[in-house]
């Protein structure tokens, strides 16, 4: 049984007939009910076409019989409720035979579960649960530690306005005269969405205020200041999407470096496959800049944004040695309908490679794009959608890849927030993708599904979410459920499982760092 946000508001899907019986024996109608759906299915196989019937229940539950549904059958009315099988009342085998012959999707909270004579005595069984993998990082396995606030820097220099489009990553070698108070190494991020340099910082002990009070907060200190990495390589950019990665030296490399990613949010076509990705040395001063380097050919729409460490192993086993996983979601279906992930290896192809290179990629992850006639998308998609960062998480011998951001639910349109969704768009319409409401989420991907997509055993757009963690009771500037951008950002420091996600703009103009241990 899953929930299906495309069926009437407040119902719950079930895609079998043995769920359906399933979920009528655990909910009995009552017996008005029972007599109006008997009504309702007689009429239909007497000849009344009727392929999608809905019941005027309380909770509108639905149960489309098929994935691909039908018209109603035509069928004789003598067929109607009858006991074929000679037991002395319509069973569950002869109701099901029954619906499946009508077909269609049928909103029914009641057919037939309990029309028979004589009524008897049921005695429940317990429907068997299926635990969760125990290799798989779930929702409850991250214990919320608390936020910290980031420094105050000079206007239009700093973290303020360090909003949606933003980078992360953890540097385990950091701040190495710092406290021992479990909170080691350090983190690189990028600021100001109008120059979106890059700054170095410690990593002060999270807090929960139950107020959500900013004042509340331990701030972190700047170990280097806010400085352009991109050593001129990228020209002007419009809503650039940015990403940063740290890795250890690999291949010929002698020192440990600082990866990155930019590319423009529009304009241009989706398939265009600029020069996106290049490495710095992590002295911001003198970062060395290097690249540009483009992404197996892929759309810029699913390369240039969010980027994180593979665990070498894992990326031994299943990417050729390839353990920097990078990718992007755009929004309104283009390149692909949910995340997407390649895994790369520019150290292997050069120290560094020549600019204008090509890296070889692994797809891990692309979902179909809007242009496809019915598009294979990440489950409960929306054009609204926002995936704006990621991590491969490990914890003993439990593991997921994780995505970061914010979901549209509810109706869904292009236009202004108000819901108009015509031209003459409004002088003050913030004109783009809208639900009538968002919320923060991770999604949870089962690190063996993407390593059948590298292994080409099962197409890339085949995984799907195993669970979803709602991350808004924690944030604290939530104005209105149609606020975007709950969320940006992600890093994970993998030796003491720590997972950091920015905030943005909950602290005045500066984003909040929240911290969950996993455990």
């Amino acid at each position: 049984m899953t929930a299906d946000r495309d069926s009437p508001e407040g119902t719950t899907t079930l895609r079998h007939p043995k769920a359906m019986s399933i979920f009528l024996r655990e909910h009995p109608p009552p017996i008005s009910m029972v007599i109006v759906g008997a009504m309702i299915v007689c009429l239909s196989l007497a000849g009344l076409r009727m392929p999608r019937i809905l019941a005027a229940s309380q909770n509108k539950s639905s149960f489309p019989m098929a994935d691909n549904p039908t018209p109603a059958a035509v069928a004789s009315p003598n067929a109607c409720l009858q006991d074929a099988n000679g037991n002395g009342r319509v069973d569950a085998v002869e109701r099901l035979s029954l619906l499946n012959h009508i077909g269609g999707d049928v909103y029914l909270p009641l057919i037939l579960d309990y029309w028979h004579q004589p009524w008897p005595t049921v005695t429940p069984t317990p429907t068997p649960t299926t635990p969760p993998p125990a290799g798989l990082i779930q929702p409850d396995n991250l214990h919320y530690l608390g936020a910290f606030r980031l420094p105050a820097d000079p206007e239009g220099m700093g973290w303020e306005w360090a909003n949606w489009s933003s980078a992360l990553t953890y540097y385990p070698q950091g701040d190495p005269t710092g406290p021992s108070d479990g909170f080691p190494g350090s983190l690189f991020g990028t600021g100001h969405d109008w120059n979106q340099y890059v700054s170095e910082i410690n990593i002060p002990v999270p807090v929960i205020s139950p107020g959500k009070n900013v004042a509340h907060l331990h701030t972190a200190t700047t170990l280097q200041p806010f400085a352009d990495i991109r050593g001129g390589l990228f020209g002007t950019m419009e809503m650039p999407r940015v990403g940063l990665a740290h890795l250890p030296a690999h291949g010929s490399q002698t020192t440990g470096k600082l990866y990155f990613a930019w590319q423009d949010h529009a304009p241009g076509q989706p398939e265009d496959a600029d020069p996106s990705h290049g490495w710095a040395e992590l002295d911001l001063a003198h970062p060395q800049s290097k690249g540009l380097w483009r992404v197996g050919g892929q759309s810029k729409y699913v390369t240039g944004d969010y980027l994180f460490a593979i665990p070498q192993t894992w990326a031994d086993a299943h990417t050729n040695g390839r353990s920097l996983a990078t990718g992007r979601f755009r929004d309104g279906g283009q390149a692909a309908e949910g995340p997407a992930l390649f895994a790369v290896a520019p150290w292997a192809a050069g120290n560094p490679p020549t600019a204008g290179t090509t890296l070889p990629a692994t797809p891990l992850l692309l979902y179909q794009d809007v242009t496809q006639p019915h598009p294979h998308a990440v489950d409960d998609y929306q054009h609204s959608d926002e995936w704006t960062g990621g991590a491969w998480l490990t914890a003993g011998n439990k593991t997921a890849v994780i995505f970061v951001g914010t979901k549209g639910t509810g109706a869904n349109w292009y236009g202004c927030a108000d819901g108009t969704d015509t031209p003459p768009w409004p002088d003050d319409c913030d004109r783009g993708w809208w639900s009538s409401s968002f919320q923060a989420e991770i999604l949870f991907y089962d690190p063996a599904d993407l390593a059948a997509v590298a292994a080409q055993t099962i197409p890339a757009w085949q995984p799907q979410p195993y669970a979803v963690m709602n991350l808004d009771p924690v944030l604290y500037h939530i104005t209105s459920t149609q606020q975007k951008y709950h969320v940006a950002a992600a890093a994970f420091d993998r030796a003491h499982g720590l997972l950091y996600i920015l905030e943005p703009l909950a602290d005045e103009d500066r984003p909040l760092v929240h911290v969950w241990k996993i455990q």
